[in-house]
């Protein structure tokens, strides 16, 4: 008794045969497949990691464990930043070694398509004077909120520690943060008002991981990448483009 399902499972009890299906073979991944948004997702994660590092030669497995992404999305990035001219590749099989040449044309591509808007904002106002109250006000209400390490600041506060542009920062400070905080119940208990103008304190929200990668200590404080800084700033529509020039020529240098 033989049988042949629509699953494809095939039995015939004949030990004697020779037996030749014609089957096609499920379908592969192409490497050579161009992201759908190169700046969304975890894509980010790669272009982020080399950028902060951009005279680092980079095996394929290297950079997707240090960007966190797989083999597939490492590949898949190179792959297209190669087409861009942005990357050369040197060495050949298990020795292949790639290294970004052009990190100033892949940073002004990404700063060209980067909006604050792409963050959930979320503004706030507690009755608070001087910079030292409303960064202790900050921490208090990120602990209130069980975040202690995933959190930076960005723009002009963020900015002002680590190329100091203005001599005073604005009113509102702003931080990135996760995505998943339950902000009707932690503000009130730490004393933040939410507005829709007047804010001192501005959270960005965000359900990615990049714009915590290359983060940077300052006391107690996080501060977000140079390259986070610079694309938000880049995006920020007050002085935000003459501050991100700064940044890059005394920082980034590319």
């Amino acid at each position: 008794m033989g049988y042949w399902d629509s699953g494809g499972s095939l039995y015939l009890e004949l030990p004697w045969g020779l037996y030749y299906v014609d089957y096609p073979p499920p379908t592969q991944p192409r490497l050579d497949r161009v992201p759908k948004n190169l700046y969304r997702g975890r894509t980010t994660q790669v272009l982020h990691t080399l950028v902060l590092e951009p005279d680092r030669d980079w095996k394929v497995s290297d950079l997707a464990e240090s960007a966190d992404v797989s083999l597939y999305t490492a590949h898949q990035v190179l792959d297209h930043l190669e087409k861009q001219l942005w990357v050369d590749k040197s060495g050949r099989g298990p020795q292949t070694v790639r290294r970004l040449t052009q990190p100033g044309k892949l940073l002004d591509d990404w700063a060209s398509r980067h909006q604050i808007t792409d963050y959930q904002v979320y503004r706030f106002h507690r009755l608070i004077r001087g910079l030292a109250a409303q960064e202790s006000a900050l921490f208090g209400l990120l602990e209130q909120a069980s975040i202690c390490e995933e959190w930076a600041l960005t723009l002009e506060h963020g900015a002002q520690r680590v190329a100091p542009f203005v001599h005073h920062v604005p009113a509102a400070m702003v931080a990135i943060v996760p995505a998943d905080i339950p902000w009707a119940e932690v503000a009130p208990a730490a004393g933040f008002r939410s507005v829709d103008e007047g804010e001192n304190f501005v959270f960005l929200a965000s359900k990615e991981r990049t714009p915590f990668l290359g983060r940077m200590k300052f006391d107690n404080a996080w501060v977000a990448s140079p390259i986070q800084l610079y694309i938000d700033l880049f995006a920020w529509p007050r002085r935000g483009r003459e501050q991100a020039r700064h940044l890059r020529s005394q920082v980034l240098g590319f």
